[in-house]
C-alpha cells in the first residue's frame, strides 16, 4: 500500500489499470445509457459482453464507487490503527457491500465480466459475513480469515475497473481507421478529462471545499493517462502535443500533492469532503494557499487550451474578501457549459464548440463599422443597445458570444451575464423581473430574487435579451412598455436586444441601434475555413471556397454574406454542384439535400418512417408552417405540432401517424430541433419559406368562386404581421409573381387607392385615413440674427427645423403596404422634410401658429396625462395629441376643422407632399398592373378561343 495525495492509504497503488469513469450529461459530451437496466445494441468487439446483455448500468456503477469509497477508508482505519473510528468504518464498509449486492439483484441478462464481478461480489459478502461473525466469537470454523476476504473483496473491484476501463474505451474511441496518431492521442485526452470529472475538479475552488470523490478521480485521471496514452505513445514523446499532455499530467499531480498537504477532512467521522488547513483562523494562510490553488488552476487552463486548440477549464476569479469562493460561480459555470456547445445547419446530429465555427460579424455605429466584438467593447458604447440584422445574418450567435465573452472575462468585467430568450414570453409571463429572474434560476437556484435586485441596482449586470421580433404582436407593445419601466429602475446595468428591424424600436428612447454587418469576404472565407470535413469532403469544401473568392462572392454575394445562407451554399454546392441565384431555390435546394442526406445515410430511395415520399412530407410540412406561422408559433411542443398535422389530415382518407411524421421532419430531415421540450426550425426562415410554398399550392388548388375569399384572407393575413425583414411575401412573389399579383396586390392596391384610374381627390384623403391616420410634425425654431458690417443692421435669419410623416409608426402596420411601396416600386417615403421646398417652408410658421393658438383656446378643456414611465408630459387636444414639443394631429379631425388648420391643410394636399406622390404613384403602378394582367388575358383568350 502507499499513501495517496490527501494523505490516505491507497490500497490500489499495485495494480496498473484500475479505472473509474465518471460520465457527465453535459452537452456534448458522449452520454451512455440510461441508469436503468439496459439490453441490446451492444458494440460489438468489446470483450465478454454480448448482445441482449447489460453492457453498462450508471447507478449500479455508482454503488460499485460507494463501495470502493468505504473500502479506502477501512484501509485507511486499519492502518492508523485508530480504534475509536474503527466500529463506525467498519459499519459504513459492511452496509456498503450489502447494498452493492442488492442493487446487483436488479440487472438482468447480464454475461461475461459483468456477470463473473456480480456472482463473486454476492460469494464474498457471504464469506464477509460469516468470517465477521466467527471473528465476533473468536472461532474460524470456515477457515477464511477475515482480513483475507478483505483483500478478495479488493482484488473483485480491481478486476471490475479493470473491466469497466477496457469496454468504455474501446466502446467510445471509435476513430477512422485511417487516424493518425496524433489525433488518437488527442481523442483520448479530451475524453478521459471528460470521463474523470477534471472539469469539476479544475471547476471547484478547494479554498471553499473538495469533494474526496473528485480527488480520487484526479489519480485515476493520471494512472490511465500514463497507461493509455504516454506510455503506448511514448515513441511520440518529442512531438509537441505529448510534451503538452505529459505537462498537463505533472501539473495536475502537483496541484494534487500540494491540495494533500494543505487540506484536511471536514470532520473525522466523514472523510468525503476536504477543507483548507487554516481557512477559519488565518486569513493571511488563506489568501496565500488561494493564490497558489489559484495559480495551479490557471496553469491547467492555460496548457490544456494549448492542447485543445483554445478550450477553457474554468472561469476564475479572487473575491476581495479572499474568502476563496467566485460569486456566482455555480451560475457562471452551469450557463458556460450550456452555451459552449451547440448544434447547427452542418453540425446537426452532434454539439460543437462554439468558438471552432463561429466568425464574429462586425457592428456598425455612427455610420461607422465596428470589428471584434466584445462584451467590454461593446458595453462602453453605451448601457442601451439594439443589435438588429436580417434573419440568418447571426444575431443569436452574436448575443451567445458576448454570454461566453462575459463569463471569460468575468475577472475584469465584473458583470454577471444573464442571456434572456424572449420567444418564450407570453401572456402568462410575470413582470419582467420575474421572467429575468427564472432565466438566472434556471441554472442556480440558490441566487435570491433580492440578490438579483442588488446585482441590478449596482449596476453589474449584463442582461442579453435574445429575439425581440420573436414576440407575438399583441404582446410586443406590453413587452416594450416593461422594458422602458424595468430600464428606468435599473439605469446603471447594461441591456442588449437582438432583433429583427422592428417598428416598435422607435418606442424604445433610451437605446441605441447597433446594426449586425453582413459578412466581408474574409469572414465568409474564415467561416468555410472553419468547417470540417472529411478527407473525402474536403475537396469539395476547397472547391466551393476556390469559386467563392473568385467568383461567387461577386456573383452571389447577397447570399454569401449572410452566414445561414452561406451554409446552404455550400451544402447545395456540395449536392449539386451549383448555386441558385432566388432565394426561395436556396431552402427548396436545402431541403432536397437534407432529404437526399437521409437517403445516403440509409442506402435507401425515399424511405421514410411516416412511409411518405419527400414531396409529400414536403407538401404536410407546408400546411404546419402556414397554420403555425399564421397562430405566430415559432416553436411548438409534440402536442402542439401534432394538433397542426391533424388539421393537415381533414380532408385526407389516408392516416399519417403524427409521431412518425415529426420523427421524419426533426431526425431524418433535421429541419427540426429538439431542446427544452419544444421543436424549432434550424432557422426561423426555413418555417418561412414552407409558409410560402403552401401559399404558393393554394393558389393552384381554391376554385374560381372562391378566389374573391382567399384574396381576403391573404390580404389580412399579411396585413396583420409588422415585422417588415419577414420573407414570406417576398419568396411567395419570387415563386409565382403573376399569382401573387392577381389574388393579393391587386385586390389590396383597388382597396388602398380605388379601382377608378383616374385622378381622385376624395381617393386621396380615403387613403391617408387608413394608411396613415395619424401623422407627427415636429419643429425645432432657430433665432438667429445677423449684424450687416456697412450698414449695422440686423437681419433676421431665424428658422425652422421642420418634418411632417408618421415616423415609421404607421405604415408598417401593413406588410403589404411596406413591400409594395418598398420592395415593388422602390418609392421613399422617408423624405419627411422640406428645406428645399420654399412653398412648404413659408407656411411652417403659420402651421406652429394655428397649433399654438389651438392650445391656447382650449387650454381648460385639454385632457393631461403624466406618462411617468416614458418621461414624457402628454396633452391631449381636439384634433391633436401634443408630446412634449411635437403635434400628432388625426388626419381625419385636421380635415374636418379646416378653419382651424389651413395651412397645415395646404401643406398635406401639395403636390410635393410625400404621402400624396406616393399615393398617385401607387395608382399609376395599379393601373400599371391591371393594363399587364389584361393583355396576359388577351393573349391567351385568343389562343384558346
Amino acid at each position: 500500500m502507499s499513501e495517496n495525495s490527501m494523505g490516505n492509504v491507497d490500497n490500489r497503488a499495485n495494480i496498473g489499470n484500475q479505472t473509474i469513469i465518471n460520465i457527465q450529461n453535459m452537452p456534448g459530451n458522449i452520454v451512455l445509457p440510461d441508469s436503468k437496466v439496459k439490453s441490446g445494441n451492444t458494440p460489438s468487439g468489446v470483450p465478454g459482453v454480448k448482445n441482449d446483455s447489460v453492457y453498462y448500468d450508471e447507478e449500479f456503477d455508482g454503488r460499485v464507487l460507494m463501495l470502493d469509497r468505504a473500502l479506502r477508508r477501512l484501509s485507511e482505519t486499519i492502518e492508523k490503527g485508530d480504534k475509536k473510528q474503527s466500529e463506525t468504518v467498519v459499519c459504513r464498509f459492511v452496509d456498503n457491500l450489502n447494498e452493492t449486492v442488492s442493487q446487483s439483484k436488479r440487472l438482468i441478462n447480464i454475461v461475461g465480466e459483468l456477470k463473473t464481478f456480480v456472482e463473486n461480489i454476492t460469494k464474498l459478502a457471504e464469506e464477509w459475513a460469516v468470517a465477521a461473525k466467527e471473528a465476533e466469537t473468536d472461532t474460524e470454523e470456515s477457515g477464511k480469515p477475515l482480513g483475507l476476504v478483505f483483500e478478495d473483496i479488493k482484488s473483485a473491484l480491481h478486476f471490475y475497473f479493470d473491466f469497466r476501463q477496457e469496454y468504455l474505451l474501446k466502446r467510445k474511441f471509435t476513430l477512422p481507421q485511417n487516424a493518425t496518431p496524433i489525433e488518437r492521442m488527442l481523442t483520448i485526452f479530451k475524453q478521459t478529462v471528460s470521463d474523470y470529472r477534471i472539469y469539476d475538479f479544475v471547476y471547484t475552488d478547494p479554498c471553499v471545499s473538495l469533494s474526496a470523490d473528485l480527488e480520487m478521480d484526479v489519480e485515476y485521471f493520471v494512472a490511465v493517462i500514463k497507461d493509455k496514452l504516454l506510455l503506448p505513445f511514448a515513441y511520440l514523446q518529442k512531438d509537441p502535443l505529448f510534451l503538452k499532455i505529459s505537462g498537463f499530467v505533472q501539473t495536475m499531480e502537483a496541484y494534487n500533492t500540494y491540495l494533500s498537504n494543505h487540506m484536511r477532512p471536514m470532520n473525522d467521522h466523514r472523510a468525503d469532503t476536504y477543507v483548507p488547513l487554516h481557512r477559519e483562523d488565518n486569513i493571511s494562510w488563506a489568501a496565500e494557499f488561494q493564490e497558489n490553488t489559484l495559480n495551479f488552476r490557471k496553469e491547467l487552463d492555460r496548457i490544456f487550451g494549448e492542447i485543445t486548440n483554445g478550450e477553457t477549464l474554468f472561469i476564475y476569479d479572487v473575491s476581495e474578501d479572499c474568502s476563496g469562493s467566485i460569486p456566482f460561480f455555480k451560475y457562471l459555470s452551469a450557463v458556460k457549459e450550456y452555451y459552449r456547445k451547440l448544434k447547427t445547419l452542418l453540425y446537426d446530429k452532434t454539439p460543437k464548440e462554439f468558438y471552432s465555427f463561429y466568425v464574429c460579424n462586425d457592428l456598425k455605429y455612427n455610420q461607422k463599422a465596428i470589428g471584434n466584438i466584445s462584451a467590454a467593447r461593446l458595453c462602453s458604447l453605451s448601457h442601451f443597445i439594439i443589435i438588429s440584422g436580417i434573419g440568418g445574418l447571426g444575431k443569436s450567435m452574436m448575443m451567445r458570444h458576448l454570454l461566453l465573452n462575459a463569463i471569460d472575462n468575468y475577472d475584469e468585467l465584473k458583470f454577471l451575464p444573464i442571456f434572456i430568450q424572449l420567444k418564450d414570453y407570453g401572456e402568462s409571463t410575470g413582470d419582467l423581473h420575474d421572467y429575468v429572474y427564472s432565466a438566472v434560476k434556471r441554472f442556480d437556484e440558490n441566487i435570491t430574487s433580492e440578490q438579483l435586485t442588488a446585482i441590478l441596482e449596482s449596476g453589474s449586470c449584463l442582461l442579453l435579451f435574445d429575439g425581440l421580433d420573436e414576440i407575438i404582436s399583441a404582446l410586443s407593445t406590453r413587452f416594450v412598455r416593461e422594458l422602458e419601466s424595468f430600464v428606468c429602475h435599473y439605469p446603471q446595468s447594461y441591456f442588449v436586444l437582438s432583433s429583427r428591424p422592428f417598428r416598435q424600436f422607435v418606442a424604445l428612447n433610451n437605446f441605441c441601434e447597433l446594426e449586425l454587418q453582413p459578412f466581408s469576404k474574409m469572414q465568409a472565407l474564415k467561416m468555410i475555413d472553419n468547417f470540417k470535413f472529411s478527407e473525402d469532403e474536403r475537396k469539395i469544401k476547397e472547391s466551393f471556397r476556390n469559386q467563392l473568392e473568385h467568383e461567387l462572392w461577386y456573383s452571389h454575394r447577397e447570399f454569401a454574406e449572410n452566414p445561414l445562407l452561406l451554409t446552404i451554399m455550400l451544402m447545395s454546392f456540395e449536392e449539386y454542384s451549383i448555386v441558385p441565384l432566388k432565394m426561395y431555390k436556396f431552402y427548396e435546394m436545402a431541403f432536397e439535400t437534407l432529404a437526399r442526406k437521409h437517403d445516403d445515410a440509409k442506402l435507401l430511395v425515399r424511405e421514410f418512417k411516416s412511409g411518405l415520399s419527400k414531396d409529400v412530407i414536403a407538401d404536410y410540412l407546408a400546411k404546419i408552417c402556414f397554420l403555425s406561422y399564421k397562430d405566430e408559433k415559432y416553436e411548438l411542443t409534440g402536442n402542439e405540432f401534432k394538433f397542426y398535422f391533424d388539421q393537415c389530415q381533414n380532408n385526407t382518407s389516408s392516416k399519417i401517424n403524427a409521431d412518425d411524421f415529426l420523427f421524419d421532419v426533426s431526425n431524418n430531415l433535421c429541419l427540426l430541433l429538439h431542446e427544452g421540450g419544444k421543436y424549432r426550425f434550424i432557422h426561423r426562415s426555413f418555417q418561412e419559406y414552407f409558409c410560402a410554398k403552401n401559399l404558393k399550392n393554394g393558389f393552384e388548388k381554391v376554385s374560381t368562386d372562391k378566389k374573391e375569399l382567399m384574396s381576403a384572407g391573404l390580404i389580412r393575413f399579411f396585413d396583420r404581421f409588422d415585422n417588415s425583414d419577414d420573407k414570406v411575401l417576398d419568396m411567395l412573389y419570387d415563386m409565382v409573381p403573376e399569382k401573387t399579383e392577381e389574388f393579393i396586390i391587386i385586390p389590396y392596391l383597388e382597396n388602398l387607392v380605388g379601382d377608378n384610374p383616374v385622378e381622385d381627390e376624395d381617393g386621396y384623403w380615403a387613403f391617408l385615413e387608413k394608411v396613415y391616420p395619424s401623422i407627427k410634425v415636429c419643429h425645432e425654431y432657430h433665432e438667429h440674427y445677423e449684424i450687416d458690417s456697412e450698414t449695422g443692421e440686423y437681419t433676421d435669419e431665424s428658422y425652422y427645423d421642420f418634418s411632417i410623416d408618421d415616423n415609421g409608426a404607421f405604415m408598417a402596420n401593413s406588410k403589404l403596404y411596406f413591400f409594395i411601396i418598398d420592395t415593388l416600386m422602390g418609392f421613399d417615403t422617408d423624405n419627411s422634410t422640406y428645406y428645399d421646398n420654399e412653398d412648404i417652408m413659408d407656411k411652417v410658421p403659420q402651421i406652429i401658429k394655428e397649433f399654438k393658438q389651438i392650445e391656447e383656446t382650449e387650454a381648460d378643456q385639454c385632457k393631461h396625462n403624466d406618462a411617468s414611465e416614458i418621461e414624457q408630459e402628454i396633452y391631449e387636444f381636439s384634433t391633436f395629441v401634443k408630446v412634449e414639443d411635437d403635434y400628432w394631429f388625426s388626419v381625419s379631425e385636421v380635415r374636418k376643422n379646416p378653419e382651424k388648420h389651413a395651412n397645415l391643410l395646404s401643406v398635406i394636399n401639395s403636390k410635393d407632399f410625400t404621402y400624396k406622390k406616393a399615393y398617385y404613384a401607387l395608382k399609376e403602378y395599379l393601373n400599371d398592373l391591371k393594363s399587364k394582367q389584361q393583355a396576359t388575358d388577351d393573349e391567351w383568350t385568343e389562343v384558346f378561343l
